[in-house]
């Protein structure tokens, strides 16, 4: 790491300034996508406001300023009754549950929630198109596993239980239809995409990561709402058996990042007495840290312009989390045997924290038209950076 790059690894922002910066960005992105306006031509992306949801959750925290909560409230309704619903542009209307208005909004995730791309999801008779795809909507599952952990963050902060109900309903509803087993080799395995009905699918290959978000998106819904443990034994069947068959090492730096939130996560439900394979998070960690060491040779001053911010941002949340769950593992000695030697080695990537947070902090280096291209998902995600504990943590009484 040459001279620059090790200074900026040294940065980190006072507590003050990292709130002060973090409502700055915070108002920026309410304004910008529409939170306060009219729902029907807000800018609602899945992702982006499962991040959004509990940054302004971290902010009521910090500040005790009720305005953040209220605005987080406001924009889980505003997801539902937009995502929760077929787009303007369809000849379908209505709740994707197909309920009435009335039981629509009563159970406004009972058919799971639309992505938010731009273009209509692609119709039965066309052909794939590989790049077109990736602007067509319909329904990620890694996506609703984020929405659900946000509903999870706000049931937790307001003590209703009306959120943690509509998680496992998310839940309920789309993880059988994204499961499926194989006919030739009678493995299963998991859709990466499926269409806004969860009629078909719209990408057939697994997403890397997705059989690990469902496996600990259900252990915690299970933990906030479920009062039978076999409300889920058959898809955690599923997901073990697909999991136990997976490898997880990657170079993409978002998905090394949620490697380490995953884990970490897995780490806190152990702690509160959930009975994950300890091995297969051992395997987790093994394949972040095999991933991490692969991005030795990256050149962390490159132009802005030709990089994704989003994903470097990603790397940062992940690697404080495993810094949060290094401190965890010293607690349990079951887990200190196992897990404290591979995450001692984790140490030495730490530094990557202050390297890439200054860097996108440096308004300079948000002016070009990569970081405008994104900008929704940037500043949500980099407001997490600042203050991840509403993202990372499962049960903050308990943590």
């Amino acid at each position: 790491m040459n001279q620059s790059l090790m200074n900026h690894s040294l940065y980190r922002a006072p507590r003050n300034e990292r709130i002060a910066l973090a409502k700055g960005l915070v108002e920026d992105f309410v304004n910008s996508t529409g939170l306060l306006g009219d729902p029907a031509i807000s800018r609602r992306y899945l992702w982006t406001d499962a991040f959004a949801v509990c940054n302004l959750v971290s902010l009521y925290r910090l500040t005790q300023q009720k305005r953040f909560l209220q605005l987080a409230l406001k924009l889980v309704v505003q997801v539902h009754e937009v995502l929760g619903r077929h787009r303007e542009d369809d000849i379908r209307t209505g709740w994707l549950s197909g309920f009435n208005e009335h039981q629509g909004r009563k159970h406004p995730t009972s058919g799971g929630l639309r992505i938010g791309k731009k273009l209509m999801e692609r119709h039965a008779t066309e052909s794939f198109d590989e790049q077109l795809e990736w602007s067509r909507d319909g329904q990620y599952f890694h996506y609703l596993a984020k929405w659900a952990h946000a509903l999870s963050v706000i049931g937790y902060e307001t003590g209703d239980k009306t959120y943690h109900r509509q998680a496992y309903e998310l839940i309920k509803a789309t993880l059988p239809k994204f499961l499926y087993q194989t006919a030739s080799s009678m493995n299963r395995r998991m859709y990466w995409k499926m269409s806004i009905d969860l009629s078909r699918p719209l990408v057939s290959s697994m997403g890397h990561l997705d059989p690990l978000d469902a496996l600990i998106v259900v252990y915690q819904i299970q933990r906030n709402y479920s009062e039978r443990k076999e409300d889920f034994e058959s898809e955690q069947e599923s997901l073990m058996e697909i999991c136990g068959h997976s490898t997880w090492r990657t170079t993409d730096m978002l998905s090394i990042g949620s490697l380490m939130i995953e884990a970490y996560r897995m780490g806190q439900l152990i702690m509160l007495g959930e009975t994950l394979d300890v091995s297969l998070l051992y395997e987790v960690i093994h394949g972040a840290y095999e991933g991490l060491s692969e991005l030795e040779g990256v050149d962390w001053d490159t132009n802005p312009e030709l990089r994704l911010a989003f994903r470097e941002l990603g790397l940062v949340i992940g690697l404080k989390a495993i810094g949060r769950f290094s401190e965890l593992v010293l607690q349990e000695k079951g887990l200190r045997d196992v897990l404290a030697k591979s995450l001692v080695a984790f140490e030495r990537f730490l530094p990557l924290v202050g390297v890439i947070e200054s860097f996108w902090l440096a308004p300079e280096h948000r002016l070009n038209n990569t970081w405008i291209q994104h900008v929704d998902i940037n500043e949500a995600m980099l407001v997490t950076t600042l203050l991840p504990d509403g993202f990372l943590e499962l049960e903050p009484e308990e943590s």
